[in-house]
């Protein structure tokens, strides 16, 4: 028994060595080294794993994940798009040019209102409003 546990110390360092090392050859980590193989070896996508492994370290649906990952990717440009949406120039074209004598204050006050209630919503992270 006691040899076996050696054993499989010593293979464990030699795998750790040969990881280190083919990870110094490639410049890639050696953590997506062994993703890469296990990826291999089980015909599974890297992403794939990873979302599964993220999903079983912190207890959440994979898609939880990836929503959680779309909205922290998407989030600055929401953001940019609400900026455009409150600019003067657009509520123009949604309201009319009030040099033309077309413009309404209650709309231009729905839609930045809306804007408003849409920026805090995403600022606090929970949604749009």
């Amino acid at each position: 028994m006691t040899g076996l546990n050696i054993d499989c110390i010593i293979l464990a360092n030699i795998g750790c060595i040969l990881l280190t090392m083919l990870a110094k050859l490639t410049d890639f980590n050696s953590g997506y080294l062994v993703l890469a193989m296990l990826a291999k070896m089980t015909g599974i996508n890297i992403g794939y794993l990873i979302l599964t492994m993220l999903a079983r370290l912190t207890d959440l649906s994979i898609g939880h994940i990836i929503l959680a990952t779309v909205a922290k990717l998407t989030r600055n440009i929401t953001n940019e798009i609400l900026w455009l949406f409150k600019t003067r120039s657009v509520l123009h074209l949604l309201n009319g040019d009030p040099r033309h004598g077309v413009h309404d204050k209650r709309a231009e006050g729905l839609v930045g209102g809306v804007a408003d209630e849409m920026a805090a919503g995403f600022a606090n992270g929970s949604g749009a409003g």
